[in-house]
């Protein structure tokens, strides 16, 4: 069936190749497949678990900390 795109097949490669090579990153460093484990641990970057016990998924909480503590502290001391 013609698109009446004179391109369309080359955006519809390009599309494919591009989907191609984030599926096979996604497997190679996230998922792993049947003879190689990924580079990161699922334990690493699921936070599955901590959401359902509502504790924090990021260091936000620690960034926040630093920022005040640089704020009040950071006027009397300098620390390089």
């Amino acid at each position: 069936m013609d698109s009446g795109l004179p391109n369309y097949s080359k955006i519809d490669e390009a599309a494919e190749q591009k989907i191609n090579s984030f599926t096979a990153y996604m497997e190679k460093v996230f998922i792993g497949n049947k003879t190689t484990q990924p580079i990161y641990n699922m334990d690493t970057w699921n936070k599955y678990q901590e959401t359902v016990e509502h504790l924090p998924r990021t260091n936000n909480n620690c960034e926040g900390f630093n920022s005040s503590w640089t704020k009040d502290v950071g006027k009397l001391f300098y620390v390089y």
